[in-house]
């Protein structure tokens, strides 16, 4: 009988934020998932970590960020080696356009997963926080929280400078109120065959100034960002056994079971049908 491999579900309690030190054993994490974003800095030693179809090797003060929803796992390479964790449930928890900040930048970050390594220019600083992170949350501060969601606030700011992402910064609050607003309208309407004339229509905008205004704020076109909200949702999806990959296909707003396959294989590296054997065990 097959076994579902859940998502696993951070106690965050009243920080949205949870940090650990992992060590003194071979399986430092065990294979899972989840909706959270994670940062892993390895404090000792080498680690090899599984995440998604690639196995990654790293070593000393390296940095491996994690976007919600991959498949990941690490070892130690020695008994001595050791790893921090961090995971969160926001990238800005101190802003209000939170949620829409969230968003750009998961369609801009691709691929899933990437490494920073010991010998970048951010990557001193970037361990620094991650270590001061947690540091203040086993703290008995009572004020703790405040300079745990700072930090998170700093960390996902070299994050987004690592990676090059600076257009959303210099956009007024009309043009993030616009581009949000059609976000959470292909979040609603994703399942629907949704195309540029629809969705600038939605905005009053012309095609040509939408397509434009939407890329230059999230750094993808916007039928490309309709097909990451389907790709993630369709993830959720194949959790659930009950639902079979031509209705997963349907229900994400796919024109057929080829064109999904295809799409998904390039977005995911695995088939919909070798991703739902990955989380579950048999």
């Amino acid at each position: 009988m097959k076994q579902k491999l859940q998502p696993k579900i951070e106690p965050f309690q009243n920080i949205p934020v949870r940090a650990t030190i992992q060590k003194n054993r071979k399986d430092l994490v065990l294979s899972h998932w989840h909706p959270y974003y994670e940062c892993i800095k390895v404090n000792r030693g080498e680690i090899i970590v599984e995440a998604g179809d690639i196995s990654i090797n790293l070593s000393k003060n390296d940095i491996l960020f994690l976007q919600p929803g991959i498949l990941h796992s690490a070892k130690a390479n020695s008994m001595d080696s050791e790893l921090l964790r961090i995971v969160f449930a926001e990238l800005f928890p101190l802003q209000n356009e939170a949620t829409a900040v969230d968003r750009f930048i998961t369609a801009q970050w691709q691929p899933a997963y990437w490494i920073i390594r010991a010998e970048e220019k951010l990557a001193n600083r970037i361990c620094s926080i991650m270590e001061e992170i947690y540091i203040c949350i086993n703290s008995q501060n009572p004020f703790r929280h405040l300079s745990v969601l700072s930090g998170i606030n700093q960390l996902s700011a070299l994050l987004i400078e690592h990676k090059q992402i600076k257009n959303l910064f210099i956009f007024n609050s009309k043009s993030i109120a616009v581009v949000n607003q059609i976000i959470h309208y292909i979040e609603e309407h994703y399942s629907d065959n949704l195309t540029l004339e629809q969705l600038s229509s939605h905005v009053n905008l012309s095609k040509y100034h939408f397509a434009r205004l939407f890329r230059e704020a999230t750094g993808v076109p916007p039928l490309t960002y309709v097909t990451k909200v389907r790709i993630r949702n369709s993830l959720q999806m194949l959790a659930d056994d009950r639902l079979t990959i031509a209705e997963i296909s349907d229900k994400t707003g796919f024109c057929n079971q080829h064109y999904f396959n295809r799409i998904f294989k390039k977005e995911v590296s695995y088939t919909p049908y070798q991703y739902r054997k990955q989380i579950y065990k048999i």
